[in-house]
């Protein structure tokens, strides 16, 4: 059934402050754009609070108020209307029920957050003009006072790699400055990017790593000062080897749960890598965390000490066939693919140890994995170790092809289901 779609902007002032789902909830605001998900169509989950109403908006009206909802159904077979308001929507389980005459509404996977530091995460980052009425390049600054504002709030689209400012719908991206490259809402410098494409359309993106470092092309987006003093602005740096770095640990709170690839890292691995394999990271471990993309785009230790990096997660492809998967390593990497972590198969060892070009360049420089029946939306396990540290160009990226076509697609957040 083809998803019919309504919106109904809601917004009211409110006594309280929380943030559940896309509803924002602060002491001035309670803003939330509600859509229809499902006609004849409930959720499952049971409402933690029936009322009668006279319309479907006087339903999500009293969503948006209340701090537990995050979604409602609408029974129109009762009159008046039956308001079943829900404390679980799409982000806690995305299958509905067929119901005659419900419609179901939610407000979609969530994308709303503030933006802050781990290491002074009482404060946020908010527009310089401190307001929703900012102008095209205002920078991104520090504040400890503003962070229950609308204007704190941005919309991060894991799926697409993009940043948007919420109350003015400006992109985010970066500019030269005298302090650097800094952060800015901006429609002119913020170019059109795609986690879809490769090369510098991919290269304009946002992505997370498991070591909460938001990264951007090949570099890690850092406080401009480690005082934690307002007005501070956030900078590209290309210094991303160690870690993690507090000062570089620039994330979305309300949002952490989403990311979807386990990524182990380990430090002083053999040198071998048949060794390594067979040692099957076994004494080695040194962090872990969930990442967005199959991707590192730049060095994790200090270049002249073995480490390996091992990702997992499942793909979710769209098509049934055969798909490839290539990758661009260096140095070292393998791949695995499987119905389950325990079954699991090598489809593409990289050996080549010499410098390919650079990362997502598959198709130039990298053997191409035997191909791998898949049926459309059925869950695959999917794993690449990968090994580096001998030079400074250590990188590794993985990508995969549709069933019929030569185009090769990034593996990233909106292919894959959380590990």
């Amino acid at each position: 059934m083809k998803k019919e779609e309504k919106v109904i902007c809601l917004s009211l002032l409110l006594i309280s402050g929380s943030l559940s789902s896309n509803i924002i909830r602060l002491t001035k605001w309670n803003q939330a754009n509600f859509r229809m998900e499902g006609k004849n169509k409930k959720h499952p989950s049971s409402p933690y609070k029936n009322i009668n109403v006279e319309s479907v908006e006087r339903c999500l009206d009293q969503c948006t108020y209340e701090g537990s909802c995050k979604a409602a159904n609408v029974d129109t077979n009762k009159t008046p209307l039956e308001c079943q308001l829900l404390s679980h929507d799409q982000n806690d389980n995305n299958q509905y029920i067929d119901a005659s005459g419900f419609y179901y509404y939610d407000t979609g996977i969530t994308q709303l957050s503030t933006l802050r530091a781990v290491q002074y995460s009482s404060s946020c980052f908010v527009p310089n003009t401190f307001s929703c009425d900012v102008v095209d390049g205002s920078k991104l600054v520090q504040s400890s006072t503003n962070c229950g504002e609308l204007f704190a709030y941005f919309s991060f689209d894991a799926e697409q790699g993009t940043i948007f400012h919420h109350c003015s719908a400006l992109p985010v991206c970066f500019a030269s400055t005298s302090a650097g490259s800094e952060m800015i809402l901006s429609t002119t410098n913020c170019l059109l990017r795609s986690k879809d494409g490769t090369g510098a359309s991919y290269k304009r993106t946002f992505r997370r790593d498991f070591r909460q470092y938001l990264m951007y092309n090949a570099g890690c987006i850092q406080l401009s000062s480690n005082s934690g003093s307002d007005g501070n602005t956030l900078i590209i740096s290309d210094n991303c080897m160690s870690g993690p770095d507090a000062d570089k640990q620039i994330y979305f709170p309300e949002l952490e749960s989403k990311k979807k690839i386990w990524t182990t890292y380990c430090s002083g691995v053999p040198a071998n890598f048949d060794d390594f394999l067979t040692h099957n990271f076994g004494g080695c471990y040194t962090s872990s965390g969930y990442a967005d993309d199959f991707l590192m785009m730049s060095s994790y230790e200090v270049p002249s000490t073995h480490f390996s990096i091992r990702m997992q997660s499942w793909f979710i492809p769209e098509h049934t066939g055969y798909y490839r998967f290539g990758a661009a390593c260096k140095l070292r990497c393998v791949v695995y693919c499987g119905t389950s972590e325990s079954t699991k198969q090598m489809v593409l060892r990289d050996d080549d140890t010499s410098w390919p070009g650079g990362a997502l360049m598959v198709t130039q420089y990298n053997q191409y994995g035997s191909g791998v029946l898949m049926t459309k939306d059925t869950q695959y396990y999917l794993e690449v170790v990968y090994q580096g540290g001998e030079s400074t160009n250590n990188y590794m990226s993985l990508m995969f092809s549709i069933p019929g076509l030569d185009t090769w697609i990034p593996v990233t957040y909106k292919h894959l289901k959380r590990f």
